[in-house]
């Protein structure tokens, strides 16, 4: 503290940012002065108003550097030192009130600034008894007697469900001190800890599921065990930590005499038992030192900063610093040195500890510079690009927000990205000007929230909220999604534009518990008091088991439905060592996997091929820490693929091959950071771009080399693409063939015009309001009137294809309770499409159909084998309503019928030509073919890529052997043994024995759709449907890859993608997502049956297709690819469920998925339960939902659900109401008045498959 003048102290902050304290009332030595403005380390400052009195002091006003002002106002004369009301510069304001409670004023009521308001009850001694929101009411219970050291609370909320916090000093049924295997002893870790006087000085935590199952049993709460002072009194540091179902994890203080008692804050070392490699306990360590920033001492206090970590494997890092506070190296010891992985260099004439330079573990610079504010102007990378940052400097709207950010020149184009920033007065993002000077446009409710986004082409996504939940989403089509919340505000309901409705309730540790489809179908987790999944059950009731190491509560076994058992063991650190599989119905390799001493990176994998090795780049050099090469089990290096980096560690160079060009693919890139160059097997590619933007227009190898060349729609229309035509280089006018689209507003193609040089087509389609495809009708360009091809497509309330119509070919599609296609039959779908004359009410064969807003209309009427007569209704709107009624025949014919068969994991096992088999990781390993009995093997590596497919013929013998070598998740090589037969690239192959080169020509989804030769001649041509099946229009030369880029297994009319095989015949995959369902509610759906739109390049979740070129991602083994194989896919299938407002956790991808495939709807009033779908529960042969007709549930069918983690009351529209749970015949769960008269709600379960 500073003494600045008589009535002005300052408190200097070692960042250098300060407190001033000027507000003095009175003149005497006791006066007091109050805190009049803060400063940050840069200088900015927010000042702080007040009013005296001769009793009070009040801070009336804060006022911001960018001229915004909170003002305080007490307005309560009753109690005139309490803030009434908090209100800003804009007309909002945050109102308080307040009584009296047992002689303590306590706050009552809060109303916020959209007019929420939260009341709060107390009792006599000032306690809050109640806190109830538009949620409801939590209440409190309490007990703080001293006798015997015992204080707890206790919070139950609306649903009364409680969570319990408890205190107790001395606790009998905690042991006193735990047994050898749960304490790591100074023999094992080189520390002492403290195993005694556990059963004092503890507090316990109780979650709601925990209390639930468990009130009162302190083995199922969290224990937190503090240290305690010299008096004996609990102290506030931590001690040990005990959850229930795993060893307890120990903390040891420096400055501790006894070690018992309360040092220094910070801990020098973590540890716990958990389970060794080789079974058995052992002691994982972690080992921390700390500075002192007053003396620079190396040992903890409160305000130290850390020095030296050391993992449990005895990787070290160490931190140091500058003027005590401020960065200066990170280093990893590697070996006997250190390696510097950050350093950060200042100088004097900078803002205080904002670095000027920082050099990375690749030796290469990124510099800075900052206005007076300390905020970034300029960044200036390792290639000497500067990017500018601009800041709002007017008072008022947009002050010292970042408002336009321009990248550097790039000095060959002299392109340049620029982004613009708008605001409002309150300092929101009103506007964003892009790269191609296109405006976007966003506006906000009170607190905050986007209430629409306004685009280029003047349409709006609009967003409405119900109390602080958003309530509504309507797209640029008018399409309305609904999200409905419980009281705990977690979503229960998302009704699309179709009706469909996806349910969820929750388990009482947060989690998702339960997940209803549009078709009824029920998905479950069950979890224990610790909140782990152990189960995921079906809705046949198949489950997977999830079992957890005792001690250290990792993943340890995983037993599937058809019980087979993976098994993990991990190493101290919790890396991945091994997996294996038993009682496998297949048998299956297991993977293990060896790390790097000094970094946590994987330097082999051992696995069914053998062992793959990886090297890393050093530091210090391009592309440090970065993975150089990767070498897999084949013989010798010719599979070797090495990676080179350049100073923004981006790949500018990829060899597969025991040399440093055997199959070399070098890139270069522009200032922008656009690839503006490719050079491979095929040739020198050259890439154009859209003026600043991203959008390639051009990409073209020399001569008469294939040009691919993108066209796009202005600023109205989204500059999305217009069109992509193949040519010679050396003759653009030469069009070999071309694609052409026009989209409807919300993003959907609406027309796809092809010139492929034989029959120019242009196909219409049509999508409902969830953006499933539902017609697709072809027709040669120059009669576009004159239907020649007509695909018609229907789906249930899950998103499964429930018909087909081919032309005049129709099929029908059955489904079980877990979505898998049961049966394809002779039945159907007619595709009905038409147009009115004026806006009227539309009927066929007595089917409602809502006509657009250009009076056409289309649907799909169910259809026979043979004759089949549609009748078509239109009645007006005018007084007399005129009605007009055409009807006429149409003969239909069946379509091929099969019968399609899974195992008790979900993988199909055959459809009568096919025969699948799988092994333990539900990946594909043997297609046996029906009549000729020949069949395909299929092998993996640990990555669970496909790097050998073998063929045979009906009496075993080998007729095709192929193996791949592959780069990250793209295939690179082909090889016949230990012959290199074709090399891929992105852009074609090369035949490694012709020496000859193939390119590609694809569409927007990045099919295959011709094969031109190094010349552009045209070698073969292809043809799909909407949904990818292939037909080779013309030509002999095969290419492997061909729908969307996947590889084409010709024999088995697959198309196999990284993780699942898809079939184009069904349009879905033929086993269940490996992410669940982040990918998507239906786990065998392709891409939200929107196929011209979207493709799924992985098999896991649709990504919306791209037409820049593409970057070479290297698989980064040890960090993202082994987040597939391990903690990755495996979460994705326990945890990673939607949640939320329909989104997906952790994923954007996912979201699209979900999204797509349950999107928007404004057909079920806000707060209204849906109906139970027909086919799935229904009670239409009962009286639907009349109470009546049903029976209340018993208490044994109460106890049922119960046991199923479903609390009756959350079943209720509201907790602990007058209302009861019935059931009708078909065992459907109904909600309703206590007396049974009336209409129930369904609650989406059945009580037979509980």
């Amino acid at each position: 503290m500073v003494r600045v003048d008589e009535n002005t102290y300052e408190r200097l902050m070692p960042d250098g940012s300060k407190q001033v304290y000027g507000m003095a009332i009175g003149t005497s030595a006791g006066r007091k002065i109050f805190m009049s403005r803060v400063v940050d380390a840069q200088g900015n400052s927010v000042e702080l108003g007040y009013t005296s009195s001769t009793t009070s002091v009040l801070l009336t006003q804060v006022t911001y550097s960018d001229g915004a002002v909170f003002s305080l106002s007490y307005e309560d004369s009753s109690n005139p030192n309490f803030v009434t009301k908090v209100s800003d510069s804009f007309g909002r304001q945050v109102v308080f009130s307040y009584s009296n409670s047992g002689g303590t004023t306590r706050l009552t009521q809060v109303t916020d600034v959209i007019g929420i308001q939260s009341s709060f009850t107390y009792d006599t001694t000032g306690k809050m008894l109640s806190m109830t929101t538009p949620y409801g009411a939590t209440s409190f219970e309490y007990d703080d007697a001293t006798v015997g050291g015992k204080r707890w609370v206790q919070a139950t909320d609306p649903y009364g469900d409680s969570e319990r916090v408890e205190f107790l000093a001395d606790n009998p049924a905690i042991p006193p001190s735990t047994s050898a295997s749960d304490f790591p002893s100074e023999a094992e870790t080189g520390i002492v800890f403290t195993n005694y006087f556990l059963n004092y000085r503890n507090s316990f935590y109780w979650s709601k599921k925990a209390w639930q199952e468990n009130p009162g049993d302190y083995s199922k709460a969290k224990i937190f065990h503090w240290m305690h002072t010299a008096s004996g009194a609990a102290s506030g540091t931590i001690e040990s930590i005990k959850l229930p179902f795993m060893s307890r994890i120990w903390y040891r203080y420096p400055g501790s005499d006894p070690i018992y008692l309360t040092g220094d804050g910070n801990p020098v070392a973590m540890a716990q038992k958990v389970e060794g490699t080789g079974g058995g306990a052992v002691a994982m360590v972690e080992r921390y030192e700390y500075q002192d920033v007053v003396t620079g001492s190396v040992h903890s206090n409160p305000f130290g900063l850390m020095t030296k970590s050391i993992d449990p494997i005895g990787r070290e890092t160490t931190y140091e610093y500058v003027n005590q506070i401020d960065p200066r190296y990170v280093k990893r010891k590697n070996g006997s040195t250190y390696d510097t992985l950050v350093e950060y260099q200042y100088d004097s004439a900078y803002p205080a500890h904002r670095p000027k330079t920082i050099i990375g573990a690749n030796g290469q610079s990124t510099t800075f510079t900052y206005n007076t504010r300390g905020q970034v102007v300029t960044v200036t990378n390792a290639l000497g690009e500067t990017t500018t940052l601009t800041y709002g400097t007017s008072s008022g709207a947009g002050y010292g927000r970042l408002t336009k950010v321009q990248g550097p020149v790039d000095s060959s184009s002299g392109a340049q990205a620029v982004v613009e920033f708008t605001y409002d007065a309150i300092g929101r993002v009103t506007k964003v000007k892009d790269v191609d000077g296109d405006e976007t446009l966003m506006s906000y409710d009170a607190l905050n929230r986007p209430t629409s986004i306004t685009y280029s082409d003047g349409l709006a996504e609009t967003y409405t909220y119900d109390k602080l939940d958003r309530a509504s989403v309507k797209d640029r089509e008018g399409r309305i999604t609904r999200y409905h919340y419980n009281a705990l505000r977690q979503l229960v309901l998302t009704t699309d534009p179709l009706g469909r409705n996806t349910q969820m309730t929750w388990c009482r540790c947060g989690d998702l518990k339960s997940l209803v489809d549009g078709n009824g179908n029920l998905t479950r987790w069950k979890h224990d008091a610790q909140g782990r999944v152990t189960a995921k059950i079906y809705a046949d009731g198949s489950q997977e088991i999830y079992g957890y190491q005792p001690l250290s509560s990792r993943l340890g076994t995983i037993t599937d439905p058809a019980g087979q058992i993976t098994t993990r063991t991990y190493n101290l650190d919790g890396s991945l060592n091994t997996e294996g599989y038993s009682n496998a119905a297949v048998a299956t390799p297991g993977v293990g996997f060896i790390y790097d001493g000094a970094y946590l990176r994987v330097v082999s994998m051992t696995d069914g091929t053998g062992t793959t090795g990886y090297t890393y780049h050093p530091v210090g050099s391009l592309g440090a820490l970065r993975v150089a090469s990767e070498d897999s089990a084949l013989s010798g290096t010719t599979d070797k693929i090495s990676y080179s980096y350049d100073a923004l560690g981006r790949l500018v160079g990829r060899n597969i091959g025991s040399g440093t060009s055997d199959n070399l693919i070098t890139w270069q890139y522009d200032a922008l950071g656009r690839t503006t160059q490719k050079a491979s097997l095929l040739g020198t590619l050259i890439y154009g771009y859209d003026g600043n933007s991203g959008r390639l227009v051009s990409s073209a190898f020399p001569g008469s080399g294939l040009a691919s060349l993108y066209e796009y729609f202005g600023s109205s229309g989204l500059r999305r693409l217009k069109k992509i035509a193949y040519a010679p280089a050396n003759a653009l006018t030469s069009v070999i063939s071309s694609h052409e689209y026009t989209y409807q507003p919300g993003g959907n193609i609406a027309t796809w015009k092809r010139n492929n040089g034989l029959t120019d087509t242009i196909t219409t389609y049509g999508y409902d309001a969830a953006d499933q495809l539902l017609t697709a009708l072809t027709a040669a360009t120059a009669t576009p009137s004159v239907t020649a091809e007509t695909l018609g497509y229907s789906y249930d309330r899950a998103g499964n294809r429930q018909s087909e119509q081919r032309d005049a070919a129709m099929a029908g599609f059955t489904f079980n309770n877990l979505n898998q296609v049961q049966s394809r039959n002779g039945g159907g779908g007619i595709l009905v499409r038409g147009n009115t004359d004026e806006p009227a009410q539309v009927t066929v064969n007595g089917k409602s159909v809502t006509p657009a807003a250009d009076n056409t209309f289309e649907t799909v009427v169910p259809g026979t084998n043979g004759v089949n007569t549609i009748a078509v209704t239109a009645k007006d709107f005018s007084p007399s309503q005129n009605t007009q009624t055409k009807s006429w025949s149409t003969t239909m014919s069946a379509g091929a019928t099969a019968t399609y068969t899974y195992d008790g994991n979900g993988n199909m096992t055959g459809d009568g030509s096919r025969t699948f088999q799988w092994d333990a990781k539900n990946r594909l390993t043997r297609i046996v073919y029906a009549g000729t009995n020949a069949s395909t093997e299929m092998a993996y590596d640990g990555l669970d890529r496909r790097v050998a497919i073998v063929e045979r013929d009906g009496t075993g013998t080998v007729v095709s052997s192929k193996s791949f070598v592959w780069d990250g998740l793209s295939i690179a090589d082909q090889r016949i043994g230990s012959t290199v037969s074709r090399q891929y690239f992105s852009e074609g192959w090369r035949d490694a024995s012709a020496g000859t080169n193939c390119f590609y020509e694809r569409d927007h989804l990045g099919s295959v759709r011709e094969v031109v030769s190094a010349d552009s001649s045209l070698l073969t041509r292809y043809g799909y449907d909407a949904y990818g099946q292939g037909t080779k229009l013309s030509g002999t030369v095969e290419s492997d890859f061909q729908y969307t880029g996947h590889y084409a297994h010709l024999p088995s009319r697959l198309y196999l993608a990284p993780f699942r095989a898809y079939d184009a015949e069904l349009g879905r995959w033929i086993s269940r997502d490996p992410i669940g369902e982040r990918g998507g509610i239906c786990l065998y759906g392709y891409v939200g049956n929107s196929p011209t739109n979207f493709a799924d390049y992985y098999g896991l979740f649709m990504g919306a297709p791209v037409t820049l070129p593409p970057q070479v991602t290297v698989s980064p083994v040890g960090q993202a690819a082994l987040a597939f194989q391990g903690g990755y896919m495996l979460g994705s299938l326990i945890n990673e469920i939607p949640i939320g407002d329909g989104r997906n956790v952790g994923d954007a991808l996912a979201d699209l998925a979900y999204n797509a495939m349950y999107g928007n709807d404004d057909q079920v009033p806000p707060g209204k339960p849906p109906a139970p779908p027909s086919g799935a529960g229904s009670c239409d042969d009962d009286g639907g939902g009349d109470l009546s007709k049903m029976k209340k549930l018993s208490s044994g069918e109460i106890k049922k659900l119960i046991e199923n983690d479903l609390h009756p009351h959350n079943l209720k529209p509201q907790p602990n109401s007058r209302y009861d749970l019935f059931k009708n015949k078909n065992g459907d769960i109904y909600s309703g008045p206590k007396n049974g008269q009336g209409q129930g709600d369904w609650t989406g379960y059945n009580i037979n498959n509980l």
